[in-house]
């Protein structure tokens, strides 16, 4: 994780492992809607997509500003994102479930992390469709990162005068 200035949250990195299952943030996994909706009622939670069975998942966890958290104490607030793949016309918008410490008595973190390792379970697999296209985003990503690198290689041979 890492610190996000902006948000005043420490944030996943990209495909970052989901707590402690075998899940990565940051890609598309289809999952069996009903019971990912239970599973959100049983933490007295709502769903606010509907046309979608696709996610890419996303968590940050935040402490009280008078700690960086670098003395290992526990933040104050977790929260675990469900990103829909939203059908063409969909109104869905993104899941955002809070686990604060004063809800759960400072045992909010046992709760996040059983919440997290309870909705794994909805998770039917990975969706290869919206998967393959990030790839492909990656892969153009990838060859721009290496284009960049290869011209400021370039630019620093010439400010060196070096061949």
């Amino acid at each position: 994780m890492y610190y996000n200035p902006g948000t005043g949250s420490y944030c996943n990195d990209f495909m970052e492992h989901i707590a402690d299952t075998k899940f990565r943030t940051n890609v598309p996994y289809k999952i069996d809607k009903q019971k990912y909706d239970e599973i959100l009622r049983k933490y007295n939670e709502s769903t606010r997509f509907h046309d979608s069975d696709v996610v890419t998942f996303s968590m940050d966890y935040n402490f009280h500003e008078s700690s960086e958290g670098e003395d290992g104490e526990t933040p104050y607030m977790y929260a675990f994102f469900a990103f829909p793949e939203k059908p063409e016309g969909s109104e869905d918008f993104y899941d955002c479930i809070l686990f604060h410490d004063y809800e759960y008595d400072n045992k909010h973190k046992e709760a996040y992390e059983n919440f997290v390792r309870e909705l794994m379970g909805s998770v039917i697999g990975v969706d290869i469709p919206t998967a393959t296209k990030e790839k492909e985003k990656l892969a153009a990503e990838l060859k721009k990162n290496l284009d960049d690198f290869t011209e400021f290689e370039a630019i620093i041979k010439l400010a060196n005068n070096k061949d």
